[in-house]
């Protein structure tokens, strides 16, 4: 989820979360001020522009948590996502406290955070242009070094083995096995 999707997902959500509780606290007020004591006692209806209120509030306030409490999720993939851990549970442990402190939480993140982590570049050395006009000497051939022998074949002495006849023979007749 993009950051700006998470942004327009929270302010979604916190202003919905405001008309809604302004709503309810609206009518609750319409109703305290209809209803001295009690309207179910004293055979009073409640308004109905206050039962719309409270209806209409609790909706609200219902769309605008949800829509929080996915922004708050997309913070929380997008922060694992990065590897920004630091964030994550900051934002995690914030947002499992109190509703209030998690938005700010997520507010500081998504404003104090870019969009892309900002890795080092590394930068390299551009290779020097070639330069025709610079002339290298012919490879020479192998010129060996004084005082080591000359690269001649290398002859390995031939071993000297004794004649056949020195050799004990070898018994013509082998003793019965078992």
């Amino acid at each position: 989820m993009r950051k700006k999707t998470i942004v327009i997902l929270a302010i979604l959500g916190f202003g919905l979360g405001v008309v809604g509780t302004i709503a309810l606290v609206a009518g609750f007020f319409i109703i305290g001020a209809a209803c001295s004591p009690d309207c179910s006692s004293s055979g009073q209806t409640v308004p109905a522009g206050a039962v719309a209120s409270l209806v209409i509030g609790g909706i609200l306030l219902l769309v605008g948590s949800v829509l929080g409490i996915v922004a708050w999720v997309g913070a929380l993939v997008k922060q694992a996502k990065q590897q920004q851990w630091g964030w994550f549970a900051g934002t995690l442990a914030s947002g499992l406290i109190g509703g209030f402190l998690g938005g700010i939480c997520m507010l500081i993140y998504l404003i104090a955070v870019p969009e892309t982590p900002q890795y080092p570049v590394p930068s390299y050395l551009a290779p020097s242009p070639y330069q025709p006009g610079v002339q290298y000497p012919p490879m020479q051939s192998y010129q060996p070094m004084e005082g080591y022998p000359s690269a001649q074949p290398y002859q390995q002495p031939m071993p000297q083995y004794p004649p056949a006849e020195q050799y004990p023979s070898a018994p013509q007749q082998y003793p019965p096995q078992g």
